[in-house]
């Protein structure tokens, strides 16, 4: 079986209850913000024991909260009066007891346990050690600037995210390594589409006191927005559900039976219903989100698979052809809507009456008065502006532009309109103002080496190939108006993706 499909083992339902566990004491935590307290420390000390025990599980632990977690505030502490989010906080305890072990056995053994195979992937190295120094020179020059301190950490540290990389070639990397991310990963991305639906379905009906409980907890812990765009109809989009984008594909890429060979066999296989509920459900995450940068993804995606599947060079390495392909993304778009369209028409509760969806969609893709398309395009000339101004060297991380703003939250406050920030939902020029066109240019070579390294070392393994290479297509085209590749939901998957690139055996071994 593809080691990227899922498997239900110990580890999927140790994950699975861990998930229900941590949300309902996030929640119990807005409610009651002692067990806020209680949820930070008690993950914080588990990922220090697990780290210490084992560095993969601490590892674990980290992909599993990105994969719910947003911007990573499910739970929060207070450091020196300093909010800190369980994001931060994981990932310092699982950095520090990886450094001390480092140099622990450094000190005992005089050996380095990354494992870094320089000879064979130089160029990578190379272009990821001047990505690297660039971003460095973002903070420096921030400083020379006199940009506010707080902006430039604010700004730049997500990065430091990035620095994962090392505790990951620390671990031994092998198919069952592989397996147990991919494991974690539909547990994150199922729960994720269930969370969705039932938020969907809660906020369509008539359910007044738990629908304010859930919108406040939604936005006190930053995981998502509630919007209601109609009468019956609620926008519920959390960061999170990009991974959602990718499930979706993997699943109509990599279903594991020929099913669609036959016309009427697969409905009696009880697989074929489980992978149509679970495309259904992940199709039905992208619909409800209402995220343009998704559709966007999403159309990019489909086009890069046509293509795929339709050129010849490709083709006879690939177990995918067009009928079989088609089929699949026709019953689970099918399966999707239906599912969107049965949670917002269940009679119980009494539903909220009014929905014009074609009018909605239409809307969405189509109005440049809404109110977050519009403010991107009002943004855009003062973004383009400012990069211009100097374009090789870049402006700094935390470097503030000023815009008119069509947010109605914005122009209740007393600057009327105008609206200063350093964060752009403009993702690829975000990075071009801050570390300068060489930065950017250094950033692309890194992308680049890392895809055309997966096409030639998996050259034999077209499939495992397009696995690998979608998700990155897809990063590309989703951060153009939404910023994730300067975010660890972005950072996050790109590592393991670099990881596959850099040590393909990891893959390629059968001592599963």
């Amino acid at each position: 079986m593809n080691i990227f499909w899922p498997k239900l083992n110990y580890l999927s339902r140790v994950a699975f209850l861990s998930i229900i566990l941590v949300e309902s004491t996030s929640f119990l935590g807005y409610l009651a913000p002692t067990w806020n307290l209680i949820g930070f420390w008690a993950l914080v000390l588990l990922a220090i024991y697990l780290t210490a025990k084992k560095l993969e599980l601490g590892l674990a632990m980290l992909w599993l909260e990105l994969l719910i977690g947003s911007k990573g505030y499910l739970f929060y502490g207070f450091v020196g009066g300093h909010k800190i989010s369980i994001r931060i906080a994981l990932w310092l305890a699982v950095m520090s007891i990886w450094f001390i072990t480092f140099c622990y056995r450094y000190y005992k053994t005089k050996q380095n346990p990354i494992q870094f195979n320089f000879k064979e992937n130089k160029h990578v190295y190379w272009a990821l050690l001047g990505f690297s120094l660039f971003l460095a020179w973002g903070v420096i020059n921030g400083f020379l600037r006199h940009t506010p301190v707080a902006n430039i950490i604010s700004d730049a540290n997500a990065w430091v995210y990035g620095l994962l990389f090392f505790p990951l070639l620390s671990i031994t990397w092998n198919r069952i390594t592989w397996q147990n991310i991919f494991s974690l990963f539909w547990v994150g991305t199922s729960w994720l589409a269930l969370k969705t639906l039932g938020l969907f379905f809660i906020f369509s009906h008539e359910q007044y006191v738990l629908v304010y409980l859930l919108y406040r907890w939604v936005r006190t812990t930053g995981v998502g927005e509630i919007t209601a765009m109609q009468v019956g109809f609620y926008r519920v989009f959390i960061q999170s559900q990009w991974y959602n984008l990718i499930a979706y594909f993997w699943l109509i890429i990599l279903i594991p039976r020929p099913y669609f060979n036959t016309k009427i066999a697969c409905f009696k296989d009880k697989y074929f219903w489980a992978w149509l509920g679970l495309a259904g459900l992940n199709f039905s995450v992208i619909l409800i989100s209402l995220s343009r940068s998704f559709w966007i993804g999403l159309l990019v995606g489909l086009v890069f698979l046509f293509g795929y599947i339709i050129i010849p060079k490709f083709y006879h390495r690939s177990s995918i052809s067009i009928k079989p392909f088609i089929h699949k993304l026709i019953l689970s778009v099918m399966a999707g809507v239906l599912m969107v369209i049965v949670a917002i028409t269940f009679p119980y509760p009494k539903p909220l009456a009014g929905l014009d969806a074609a009018k909605l969609f239409r809307d969405r893709v189509s109005d440049s008065n809404e109110v977050a398309l519009g403010s991107r395009w009002l943004l855009l000339p003062k973004l383009t502006n400012a990069i211009k101004q100097n374009p090789i060297a870049g402006q700094g991380f935390g470097q503030a532009i000023t815009y008119t703003s069509l947010d109605p939250r914005i122009a209740t406050s007393n600057s009327g309109r105008q609206y200063t920030t350093f964060a752009f939902e403009w993702g690829w020029l975000d990075l071009w103002l801050k570390i300068g066109l060489i930065g950017l240019l250094f950033f692309i070579t890194t992308y680049y080496l890392m895809v055309k390294k997966l096409i030639i070392v998996f050259k034999n393994e077209a499939n495992l190939a397009l696995t690998l290479i979608l998700p990155a297509i897809l990063l590309v085209a989703v951060h153009m108006f939404t910023p994730y590749i300067n975010h660890p939901l972005g950072i996050g998957l790109l590592l393991l993706i670099l990881i596959a690139a850099i040590q393909p055996q990891s893959l390629l071994s059968k001592n599963d």
